[in-house]
């Protein structure tokens, strides 16, 4: 049985198993990476961009609840899934959204 691994030239080589159950020999293990959403829920108005730009359909609006101003905000209702990419924080008109990446090993 063989695996295929990256050496460290970028390039694909392939070492033989040892029979061992040490599989993850000879691979990279990569950081994960997290994201942290802060959203500015007084001057959120409810414009439903970042909940259409969310992969991970992290963010929803609060239907029940109003801000200062009278617009249903934007609020992360599984942060645990955020994935950090800032799509949500790129279409934000009203620059409301942050977005932090936090690497965890």
């Amino acid at each position: 049985m063989a695996t295929i691994c990256h050496d460290t030239k970028n390039q694909l080589t392939t070492h033989a198993a040892k029979g061992r159950n040490n599989q993850t020999k000879g691979f990279i293990k990569m950081a994960k990476i997290e994201g942290a959403v802060i959203i500015d829920q007084e001057r959120c108005k409810g414009c439903d961009l970042c909940v259409a730009a969310c992969p991970t359909n992290v963010l929803e609006l609060k239907n029940k609840e109003v801000n200062d101003r009278g617009y249903h905000f934007a609020y992360a209702v599984r942060p645990a899934d955020c994935i950090g990419c800032s799509s949500c924080a790129i279409v934000c008109p009203d620059g409301c959204i942050e977005v932090y990446r936090i690497t965890s090993k």
